[in-house]
């Protein structure tokens, strides 16, 4: 089996974001509950994570405007795998509240997602290693937790995070563009 080793990039300091203050954001982050930290600004970590420990094609999640940017795993087509274990895209829909934006699912390189990392705050995928170690380590550590919801073992929802479900059958396949995970 071939691992997948992630390495962010020297960080090169701009006059616009001081060392402090990209210390007390990844601080800040780091801070976080990981069911917040995975969903929110850390998702690429997470998905990066399984793809190590199981070699799982990595999913882009997005919406065309931009508003909905996430990245998980797609070890079977019309299924991802996120933080909270295994969904239907028509799932992962309602449970994110997406109704109302035209989600598309498309497959994605690990070296694709390295090219979107960024070392201070703004649009991208945080990758300062002052983050990206710590929280590797965390998302390692679910994954070992909750192993049997990301193996393959329980197909399914990790018990205890239940997920909201806002839009009908018909609505969710008005707005979904199906792609096939590679």
């Amino acid at each position: 089996l071939s691992v997948v080793h992630i390495r962010p990039r020297r960080l090169c300091l701009t006059s616009v974001v001081s060392a402090k203050q990209m210390e007390a954001y990844a601080s800040e982050l780091l801070a976080l509950p990981d069911e917040v930290l995975f969903t929110h600004r850390g998702c690429h970590v997470f998905a990066l994570a399984l793809k190590e420990r199981f070699q799982y094609p990595l999913l882009w999640v997005r919406e065309e405007c931009g508003k909905h940017d996430h990245v998980a795993t797609a070890p079977e087509e019309g299924r991802l795998v996120d933080l909270f274990g295994w969904f239907s895209y028509r799932e992962y829909i309602r449970a994110e509240m997406l109704d109302e934006l035209g989600i598309r699912f498309l497959p994605i390189q690990a070296q694709q997602v390295e090219r979107r990392f960024i070392f201070a705050p703004g649009k991208g995928y945080y990758a300062h290693p002052d983050f990206f170690i710590p929280a590797t380590e965390r998302a390692r550590a679910w994954i070992a937790k909750y192993r049997e919801y990301f193996d393959g073992t329980e197909k399914a929802a990790i018990p205890g995070f239940e997920r909201a479900k806002k839009a009908s059958d018909q609505a969710v396949d008005a707005i979904i563009t199906f792609q096939k995970p590679v």
